[in-house]
């Protein structure tokens, strides 16, 4: 069961692997991008929605009995399932962004999951943290979503994408990746630092791809902002992956996008705009807590006002960040977590 883009994503790699073996039957929840990344990715799938009627009618489509249950964290259809099927087989969530979910989605005690896969022992501390009671196992594989970036040839796609997009070589690409709330309010200072510094680059603006269905007010002001940027050439990325385009990026900015995460496994300079009336308060909301974990773990640079990003932006563009050995010592990928993941998903079968 899958909502979001990050929840499809954490999962895929590891059903793909399981699939040589099991029969997969996928569930995307209705209000929610990731049964988009499913049908991209050519399977079949139920879509169901977060009420009674629907859910109900989850035991007479498999009439054959299911073996196991595995959710991504943002699917509250997957919590909605594991009221159903727990008791009768494992319930297997795989988490994909520290602390996503754990405070709303599946903040029902009696029916939480019997493991939970994490990226880390940081990843596991919040669970415990958030979930005190928990009487499950938690295993740390590593989110199986960062695997494709222990195969990605960075420097090849770099150059592919600079080609097929008409870039030059001796021009920075400074790269903002949209969320929901509050996203108009951040792109929008992305473009006005970079007004500020006046340094030419190439920007590409990435929105969310759930924006304009979850919060369309947000559209207008991501519009406006983009038509302020005065900073260089406003750059149209979308006939690539997110992949490809972090790849060929010499900056990322973002407000707590799982996109930074991807950054920092690439060694990049990235940015989150946290400001405490906007950003901070949307992620204090949604994860109960003001920390983090990139920022704790060194990888990510926090501006939490509008000079702090002008500043952290020049150092960026112009000198270094200091992420680079935090970065590789916090991700250090050996292209397995997926098969980790598999692993212990299949001895439960």
């Amino acid at each position: 069961m899958c909502k979001d883009v990050g929840g499809a994503n954490a999962l895929l790699p590891v059903m793909d692997l399981l699939k040589k073996n099991h029969r997969i039957r996928w569930i995307a929840q209705d209000n929610g991008r990731g049964k988009d990344i499913l049908r991209n990715s050519g399977y079949d799938f139920d879509i169901f929605s977060s009420n009674d009627d629907a859910i109900d009618k989850i035991i007479s489509r498999y009439p054959g009995g299911v073996d196991l249950v595995v959710s991504s964290m943002c699917s509250t259809v997957g919590q909605e399932i594991a009221r159903l099927f727990r008791g009768t087989c494992p319930i297997v969530v795989i988490q994909d962004q520290w602390t996503n979910g754990l405070s709303d989605v599946w903040i029902d005690q009696e029916y939480r999951p019997d493991l939970v896969l994490v990226n880390d022992e940081l990843d596991r501390n919040f669970v415990l943290r958030a979930w005190p009671d928990f009487c499950g196992n938690i295993f740390v594989t590593g989110y199986p979503a960062l695997d494709k970036y222990a195969r990605l040839d960075v420097q090849g796609t770099k150059v592919r994408v600079k080609y097929a997009l008409s870039l030059s070589e001796n021009k920075p690409v400074v790269m903002f990746a949209g969320q929901w709330w509050q996203t108009g309010h951040a792109v929008g200072e992305a473009v006005h630092a970079l007004n500020q510094l006046g340094q030419d680059v190439y920007f590409i603006a990435r929105p969310h791809p759930a924006m304009k269905d979850n919060t369309p007010e947000e559209v207008p002001l991501w519009e406006r902002a983009l038509t302020e940027f005065r900073a260089g050439t406003l750059v149209d990325s979308s006939s690539f992956g997110i992949s490809d385009v972090l790849a060929t990026s010499d900056v990322v900015l973002s407000m707590f996008s799982t996109t930074l995460n991807e950054a920092a496994i690439l060694r990049l300079p990235n940015i989150a705009i946290l400001y405490p009336d906007h950003g901070l308060k949307v992620y204090t909301d949604v994860t109960k807590t003001d920390e983090y974990p990139l920022i704790s773990l060194g990888c990510t640079a926090r501006a939490g006002n509008r000079e702090e990003l002008i500043s952290l932006l020049d150092k960026a563009l112009n000198s270094d960040l200091g992420l680079r050995d935090a970065q590789e010592k916090a991700f250090s990928l050996d292209g397995r977590n997926s098969i980790r993941a598999k692993n212990i998903i299949s001895g439960l079968i």
